[in-house]
């Protein structure tokens, strides 16, 4: 075995872990703008307008579960599994560099014994904190697929809605253009806005461009609002962050206008198409979630495989005249790096648990 056999891959899982998070808030504003969105009369009712009503419905339900659920867990459960294990493996570490002070060269077998004892508790853990991340990514999957389902309904109405009417497609997907262009400028200033802010060890912040609609129930010309919303960790005041430019701003003050001119009908059209962009969008960075997700699960199976290696060793008989030298190499290496990972786990743990929402955050000039 190489010296950092027991050493995981720190750079790689804290980008994991980032990655999880970063994507879990994209979700989570994805979410509350999705239940932003609402419904009118409209008389006649079209089908396409039935079937977006009724899907709706669904996926603010879903959307709650995230928001209630699924959405701490990745902020709680997540960086708890790697809290957990790494501060068993250090007080796991102290005890093995304590026994290998007082060893001779080669390890007697109750020495052996007492080391594989520790070594399979260690694993023990391990094979605990897997279980958990399994978990959640099985309910992440779970509410992938809900999700994507939604979608591909939201999809089907607006088609029928655009043939149903064609005489203003121009004007709306010109619209919806605009929208999307404003949102993923945001996106991308969101995600190098976090990472620098973690790398800071500050906290985490994320605006999440996601636009929701709520559409007035006063007439015809009914307006249509809307708005960012944007996620906060503690430690941070969104005054101090940069969010839109001022061109930016006036854009979204533009969208906003040309908006408020849309009749009910073309304004529901324009609402479902942003929904289902929405959703396309909150699927996306839960596929996101779901690869951090399934590369932490791996790194745990292969150090489960490691770990094995380990207790296989101290469990074979004869001398092992090496043994002691490379656990006094495992354990130094591995330990530095458990306890470098656990640190920016607790950071991404405490951001999480200090999130708060803000809609229609203050847009400042960005830096």
């Amino acid at each position: 075995m190489s010296e950092t056999a027991l050493n995981p891959n720190v750079d790689e899982t804290r980008k994991n872990l980032s990655g999880v998070a970063f994507a879990a808030a994209q979700v989570t504003g994805f979410a509350l703008a999705l239940k932003r969105h609402n419904t009118v009369v409209l008389k006649p009712e079209p089908g396409w307008y039935t079937t977006f009503k009724d899907q709706l419905t669904f996926a603010q339900r879903e959307a709650d579960i995230w928001i209630t659920k699924l959405g701490p867990a990745m902020f709680s459960k997540v960086p708890q599994s790697i809290i957990d294990y790494g501060n068993l493996f250090d007080a796991a570490m102290s005890e093995v560099v304590r026994i290998l002070d007082g060893m001779d060269a080669v390890p007697t077998e109750d020495e052996k014994l007492a080391l594989s004892q520790i070594f399979g508790l260690v694993l023990r853990e391990l094979n605990a904190q897997k279980r958990t991340i399994a978990g959640v990514n099985g309910e992440l999957k779970e509410f992938q697929g809900n999700m994507s389902g939604y979608r591909a309904a939201f999809d089907a109405a607006r088609q029928a809605a655009d043939k149903d009417r064609t005489g203003s497609k121009i004007k709306r997907d010109a619209l919806s253009r605009e929208i999307d262009t404003l949102r993923a400028e945001v996106t991308a200033a969101s995600s190098k806005t976090m990472v620098s802010g973690i790398a800071l060890g500050v906290s985490l912040f994320v605006l999440v461009a996601a636009i929701g609609f709520t559409i007035a129930t006063g007439g015809a010309a009914a307006p249509l609002i809307v708005g960012a919303v944007a996620l906060v960790g503690v430690g941070l005041g969104i005054a101090g962050l940069a969010v839109f430019s001022t061109e930016q701003s006036n854009r979204l003050a533009s969208i906003q206008t040309k908006m408020a001119e849309l009749d009910a009908a073309d304004a529901l059209m324009l609402a479902l198409g942003q929904a289902s962009a929405a959703i396309g969008t909150l699927v996306d960075q839960a596929d996101e979630a779901d690869r951090g997700l399934s590369t932490l699960f791996n790194t745990w199976a292969t150090l489960g495989t490691k770990l094995n290696s380990v207790i296989n060793r101290l469990n074979s008989t004869g001398d092992d005249e090496n043994l002691k030298s490379d656990l006094v190499i495992y354990t130094r290496t591995a330990k530095k790096g458990w306890d470098d990972l656990t640190n920016y786990a607790l950071i991404l743990q405490r951001a999480g648990e200090g999130l708060k929402i803000i809609e229609q955050p203050q847009i400042r000039q960005a830096a």
